[in-house]
């Protein structure tokens, strides 16, 4: 079944979710998402510690200067950014794959998203719009980190991190949607989204 800009007949809703209105909800999130940052952080670190063991047992003491603390710190600003830009825009050219229709994009105070609020669209496409910021940004980034710097390969870790961690609201829909029955078609709206079962 391909996504359809109507919801066909016989379709019922059968769950919702709602990050702008379920307060609750968002903060769990954000709690489940500080521990995965913790748990990513880690793995990055140890996968970056494996590709670069050699260089750090070479490395010595670095001194930083003010200039050079500034510079690091809106670099770790721009990562954080760029991490939020790419993420999202990842969505969007997959929600463009399956509808061929340019997505919608916005901006809230804790969270960014791409949806496509015209559209109603099957289980498995939206399950692979949901996890392919996940998916292409951690593949890319773990094939890039054995020929990248020691300073580059700081800022592809952040990269890693917040992008595994900022994806716990993906998740979560994921999992929903995986144990909802089917058919299934699924409505982004933006702050949300409702999925309906077919008879």
């Amino acid at each position: 079944m391909k996504a359809v800009t109507s919801l066909p007949q016989g379709y019922t809703l059968c769950g919702e979710v709602n990050f702008a209105k379920d307060k609750k909800l968002a903060w769990i999130l954000n709690g489940v998402g500080l521990l995965l940052f913790i748990l990513f952080a880690l793995a990055f670190a140890y996968i970056a510690f494996l590709f670069h063991r050699e260089s750090l047992g070479r490395s010595a003491s670095v001194t930083i200067g003010g200039w050079q603390l500034l510079e690091g710190i809106l670099a770790m600003a721009f990562t954080v950014f760029g991490c939020i830009l790419v993420h999202e825009l990842i969505h969007g050219i997959f929600f463009w794959v399956f509808t061929r229709a340019w997505p919608h994009f916005g901006f809230k105070w804790i969270y960014a998203y791409a949806s496509a609020p015209e559209w109603y669209i099957p289980r498995t496409p939206f399950l692979i719009i949901g996890l392919a910021p996940f998916l292409l940004i951690t593949l890319i980034g773990v094939a890039v980190l054995p020929f990248a710097s020691l300073g580059l390969s700081l800022f592809l870790w952040l990269l890693l991190t917040l992008n595994a961690a900022g994806s716990v609201g993906d998740f979560y829909v994921i999992i929903r949607l995986l144990f909802a029955p089917t058919p299934l078609l699924v409505h982004d709206y933006g702050d949300g989204m409702t999925w309906y079962r077919g008879i």
